[in-house]
């Protein structure tokens, strides 16, 4: 059974009637468009004491902060997205009611956490889902229920529970903390209901299912590459050895060794010490993220500052 996770969004007076019913369904009334985007400090993605974020003037720096900011967002609706792909699949392949059940209310869950970051920002996933929200897609299409089970509900939404705390830690506008600590708390029951699910029925034959986890973890391993591509674009910083000194200007191997360390507990609530010691969750060198960033950054030299941003 096959599944499309990002769908393209409707048009005209089609979307605008279906988008009402939706309204209607949740009790929900309509938003205004205006609302701003919520801005992330330079704290938040450590910046502050880099010597290359010191060197912009204000309005550079402003510009980098919306543009990280607004990846932020795409990046969590683009996921709330494909949660609810997945409690479908879940919902339509499930052995009892009362998983179906279940499922059934984590779909309205993810829905309602949807809407809530769309009064900040919207973005169609189906054009312009990024890397992470694309494997996360790749997870729910092709992977079988248990696998699906453990990738997402248990490891990414466990993920997600520090994920969401730093974000509203990070945060200082007061209507996104409200709908993020909706969101935490959400997040954090579907992460126990995850475990309940794998402890009835364990995967034993785990050859395919470390290969995928390995998979997410080289996410994280790979370093902050968002802020590390923006910081270079708005400095026109190109060459992969200063990239490096970019890297460590933002403490990019100790923040990165920590998330990696928190994704090891997780991982360790349904692997084996044996199974777990066989993960690499040692970050990647400070060369080898400037390498992925050098990469990237060559593809296209465009100055952020001279970059339309989609806000």
């Amino acid at each position: 059974m096959k599944y499309s996770i990002f769908l393209p969004e409707a048009t005209g007076e089609f979307k605008n009637k279906m988008t009402r019913l939706v309204d209607l369904s949740l009790n929900r009334s309509a938003v205004s468009s205006s609302k701003p985007i919520p801005l992330w400090t330079s704290d938040f993605f450590n910046l502050s004491h880099s010597a290359y974020w010191l060197k912009l003037n204000e309005v550079e720096q402003r510009l980098l902060l919306e543009e990280n900011s607004a990846e932020l967002l795409k990046e969590a609706i683009c996921i709330e997205h494909a949660g609810i792909a997945y409690a479908q699949k879940m919902g339509l392949t499930a052995k009892t009611q009362e998983e179906r059940h279940y499922y059934t209310a984590i779909a309205l869950e993810e829905m309602q956490h949807l809407l809530l970051l769309k009064d900040f920002y919207h973005v169609d996933p189906s054009r312009h889902a990024t890397g992470f929200p694309r494997l996360i897609s790749s997870i729910i299409q092709d992977e079988n229920r248990q696998e699906a089970l453990v990738l997402i509900q248990i490891i990414l939404e466990g993920w997600g529970i520090s994920y969401y705390a730093d974000l509203l830690r990070g945060c200082e506008n007061q209507d996104i903390k409200i709908v993020f600590e909706r969101i935490l708390k959400d997040e954090s029951r579907h992460h126990a209901g995850g475990i309940i699910l794998y402890q009835n029925s364990p995967i034993t034959e785990d050859a395919s299912l470390l290969k995928s986890i390995q998979i997410l973890v080289d996410f994280v391993r790979i370093g902050p590459q968002q802020v590390t591509v923006s910081l270079c674009r708005a400095l026109n910083i190109f060459e992969w050895h200063e990239i490096a000194q970019v890297l460590n200007s933002i403490n990019a191997l100790q923040t990165t060794n920590e998330k990696l360390i928190g994704l090891n507990k997780i991982i360790s609530k349904v692997l084996t010490l044996e199974q777990t010691q066989r993960i690499n969750f040692n970050p990647f060198s400070l060369e080898k993220m400037a390498e992925v960033s050098h990469d990237f950054l060559n593809k296209s030299k465009i100055p952020v500052a001279t970059k339309d941003i989609d806000l």
